[in-house]
C-alpha cells in the first residue's frame, strides 16, 4: 500500500495518442496497491472524471468527507499532450523558506544511455544552487528518439528549466524500474522526506496516540 509515504511526489501517465495525462499525487492519494488490475480500475475511473458526465469525485468544498474517502482523491486526470504537461511541471515550483523564487531551480532528468551516470548526476545537483524540483522524464524499454529528447529538452528549457540526461546503466529496464532507481537516489542524495511511524496493528491499525499530560506525569512520578 502507498500509505503516503511519497508526500512531495508526482507522478504524470502520459497517453499520447489520446492526448490526455493522469497526475497522481502522493501526497492524497490512498490504498494504491501494486497490482496491474487495481491500478488499471483506479487509472479508468480517473480517465472517466474527465471524459464522462457524472463520473467525477464528490466536491472537496461541499462534501469534504465523501471527498476524502473516495478512490478519485489525489487521480486528476487532464486534456494535455506529454510535451504540455512537462511545461506544466516545469513551471510548478516547491520553494523551501530560505530559497526565493528566483534563486531556485528546477531540473529535468531525460534518461539517456550515454547519459551521465545518476550518481555523478546526483552530486553534481547537490553542490550546486538550492532546486525548486526535479522533473525525471522516464519512458518505455526502447527509450526516446533522438527528436523526442530534442523536443523535451527544448520544451523544458522554454519553461526555464535545466536540463541532464543521465544514464541509469547500461542495461535495459523497466520504466516502473527506472522509477524505483531514480527515487532511490533522490532519496539518497538529495532529499528525504520524514516518513510517519509505522501503524501498530495491534491498535486496529491506528499509529499511537501522543502521551496525554496526566501519563507523563505518572511515568516521572515511577521514575
Amino acid at each position: 500500500r502507498s500509505q503516503g509515504l511519497r508526500r512531495n511526489c508526482q507522478a504524470l501517465l502520459c497517453f499520447e495518442a489520446s492526448g490526455h495525462t493522469l497526475e497522481v499525487s502522493g501526497a492524497l492519494a490512498r490504498n494504491l496497491r501494486p497490482d496491474e488490475q487495481g491500478l488499471g480500475l483506479r487509472v479508468r475511473a480517473a480517465l472517466d472524471a474527465l471524459l464522462k458526465e457524472g463520473c467525477g469525485p464528490p466536491d472537496p468544498e461541499l462534501d469534504p468527507e465523501a471527498w476524502s474517502a473516495s478512490e478519485l482523491r489525489g487521480l486528476v486526470a487532464h486534456q494535455r499532450t506529454t510535451l504540455q504537461a512537462l511545461k506544466a511541471a516545469c513551471r510548478e515550483k516547491h520553494l523551501g523558506p530560505e530559497v526565493s523564487e528566483e534563486e531556485a531551480r528546477t531540473v529535468v532528468l531525460l534518461l539517456a544511455e550515454d547519459g551521465l551516470p545518476i550518481g555523478q548526476a546526483m552530486k553534481q545537483l547537490r553542490e550546486s544552487p538550492s532546486l525548486a524540483g526535479v522533473v525525471a522524464v522516464v519512458g518505455d524499454d526502447r527509450g526516446f528518439s533522438q527528436e523526442e529528447s530534442d523536443a523535451f529538452a527544448s520544451t523544458a528549457e522554454r519553461a526555464g528549466a535545466e536540463v541532464m540526461r543521465v544514464s541509469l546503466g547500461a542495461t535495459t529496464l523497466l520504466a516502473s524500474q527506472a522509477i524505483v532507481i531514480l527515487q532511490h537516489y533522490l532519496d539518497e542524495r538529495l532529499h528525504r522526506c520524514e516518513v510517519p511511524k509505522p501503524r501498530d496493528y495491534q491498535l486496529g491499525g491506528r499509529r499511537p496516540a501522543a502521551p496525554t499530560s496526566r501519563e507523563e506525569s505518572a511515568k516521572r512520578q515511577k521514575k
